[in-house]
């Protein structure tokens, strides 16, 4: 790990994309085992994690990679709830504010924030990090992008933010039952 780190340092003094990205990689892979991912989240991996967003901003790739590394280690740790309360998923919502045209980068972050659906604490959390408000401009800027539509959809529906409008109590009371959501922007 101590050499995953010193190049992740490496790349981000250098802003050498190619290296973070690589080193991103690694730590993906690594991290699925369980004992690897909690030596990370327990070093000076998050911070570091933090600083390589803040350098790597505007670099779609590395900040798709991030956002699957901090959704891996959530889950390989079971600290899901403690990573939608941390800085870098704040950060991470920031980014997502700042560049919504990132259909990458937004498809990563969805798939973050579909491991709230169900939990009522989690989505509570999307909530107050100003997550509801990421996915509604990415709903308005992707509408044509059927993937982010329907990832940006099941997170309004369980967040109990879908727009029912335009619909008939019993036409939106259908669309809750059947798990379909229009959020039209």
């Amino acid at each position: 790990m101590k050499a995953l780190i010193e190049g992740l340092e490496i790349a981000i003094k250098n802003k050498t994309t190619v290296l973070a990205s690589t080193i991103l990689d690694a730590l993906i892979e690594l991290s699925k085992d369980k004992e690897f991912a909690d030596a990370f989240v327990n070093s000076r991996g998050m911070p570091l994690l933090s600083e390589t967003m803040d350098v790597f901003n505007n670099e779609e790739t590395v900040l798709t990679k991030i956002t699957t590394l901090i959704q891996l280690l959530g889950q390989v740790t079971g600290k899901i709830e403690k990573g939608f309360n941390s800085k870098i998923y704040k950060q991470l919502i920031n980014v997502l504010n700042m560049h919504p045209e990132m259909k990458e980068l937004a498809l990563a972050a969805l798939d973050l924030m579909s491991v709230a659906i169900g939990d009522p604490k989690l989505l509570d959390l999307l909530a107050t990090t100003g997550s509801i408000a990421a996915v509604q401009q990415i709903l308005s800027l992707h509408s044509d992008c059927e993937p982010l539509v329907q990832a940006c959809d099941a997170i309004m529906l369980a967040s109990g933010n879908a727009d029912f409008e335009n619909l008939t109590a019993n036409e939106a009371t259908d669309q809750l039952r059947s798990g379909k959501s229009r959020c039209k922007m």
